[in-house]
């Protein structure tokens, strides 16, 4: 199944994870600079930047829902990871190469 239709659509990317190592499903959802909420396992850090790419939470259920809860709530705070990632994306990605996913996976 492929996911990138899923991504292109959602509005915030949740990653309630206790344990990953590199984290594929964050970094799909860095490319479509999707604001992202994720759980504080190792490889989290390594691909966001809390507060300023997605927001990092402890492995709590109530941590979890008050972070989803608050990018919800706050346009202006989704608006602002999104373009972070955007931004981040110049550098990681060339400038065709969201074109050639999309066309690649048909979305």
């Amino acid at each position: 199944m492929n996911p990138y239709p899923y991504l292109k659509e959602c509005d915030i990317y949740v990653q309630p994870s206790r344990t990953e190592g590199y984290c594929i499903t964050l970094s799909e959802a860095k490319t479509f600079s999707r604001p992202i909420v994720t759980t504080n396992f190792a490889g989290a850090f390594e691909q966001i930047e809390n507060e300023r790419t997605g927001l990092i939470t402890e492995v709590d259920p109530i941590k979890l829902y008050e972070s989803i809860k608050k990018l919800i709530e706050d346009g202006k705070l989704r608006n602002n990871f999104s373009i972070e990632l955007m931004d981040a994306n110049k550098t990681d990605i060339p400038d065709d190469g969201i074109d050639k996913i999309i066309a690649k996976f048909d979305i």
